[in-house]
């Protein structure tokens, strides 16, 4: 934030950072300067445009030595919000004329535009931003056709851009596969068995053999021998009653029976 001759340069950055700060100094017997010993907890960019908005209500002098700030101790919220309204008053008289007169939002940006002759949008938008919470702070009304102010620094009159909608994460298995892992599955992942009482039963299998735990693919594999063991159990039973019916029906005939041949008919 540039500083031109004699002139007073609107602060643009959040008018809640300002504010606590001030207030934080005051909480403490105040220093004989203001220096960015004190703002280690702020950022490179902050520690700049507070020195400057310090200088500009005129809380510190050109070498940050304390004058203003003096004025502020031992008073308490609505002393300071009064000496807030002074300053806004002082410092943007024709925003607060425009207020007065129920200006516009266009009117508003016009004024900043041409009293203080800014014309970076971002600069515009926070400049404004920070005039708007600082008059709600005073307690000084506004005209309602300005922009409204939101808690935090979101721009004036500018909704925030939404949040992605949260989504349900995939499961570990599926990423793994969108990322390109291969999936193995056990050889005939549905098996169909008829007990020998009529009832059937059906083991389906979809497993990865690549992070399924050994404890599981033992059980799995045990599951599907006995399936398979029960099975072919089941089918060598019915080859021997097979067997045992052709040999008591063979048991059954006379001895020494002719046998017609296909050959011998007449």
């Amino acid at each position: 934030m540039d500083e031109s001759e004699g002139g007073f340069r609107p602060p643009y950055l959040p008018f809640k950072t300002f504010w606590t700060f001030v207030n934080d100094l005051l909480a403490a017997p105040l220093p004989p300067q203001i220096d960015r010993s004190l703002m280690t907890s702020k950022s490179g960019t902050d520690q700049v445009h507070l020195t400057a908005a310090l200088k500009g209500f005129g809380l510190i002098d050109g070498s940050q030595t304390v004058t203003g700030l003096r004025d502020l101790e031992n008073i308490d919220d609505q002393a300071r919000a009064r000496w807030l309204a002074e300053q806004i008053r002082l410092h943007y008289p024709k925003q607060v004329e425009l207020s007065e007169q129920n200006g516009t939002e266009h009117q508003l940006k016009e004024s900043f535009r041409d009293v203080f002759v800014i014309n970076s949008a971002d600069t515009l938008r926070k400049s404004i931003t920070f005039f708007l919470h600082a008059v709600q702070q005073a307690g000084i009304p506004l005209s309602p056709h300005f922009p409204s102010t939101r808690s935090g620094a979101g721009a004036p009159g500018t909704p925030k851009p939404r949040r992605p909608s949260s989504r349900r994460k995939p499961p570990a298995d599926q990423a793994k596969n969108d990322a390109g892992t291969k999936r193995v599955h056990v050889e005939g992942d549905t098996h169909t068995l008829e007990l020998d009482s009529g009832a059937t039963a059906a083991l389906t299998i979809s497993m990865n053999v690549m992070t399924t735990s050994v404890a599981d693919r033992k059980f799995l594999f045990e599951l599907i021998d006995k399936l398979q063991s029960y099975g072919s159990r089941k089918k060598g039973s019915s080859g021997r009653e097979t067997s045992n019916h052709q040999d008591r029906r063979q048991a059954k005939e006379p001895a020494g029976s002719p046998t017609t041949d296909a050959g011998d008919a007449p």
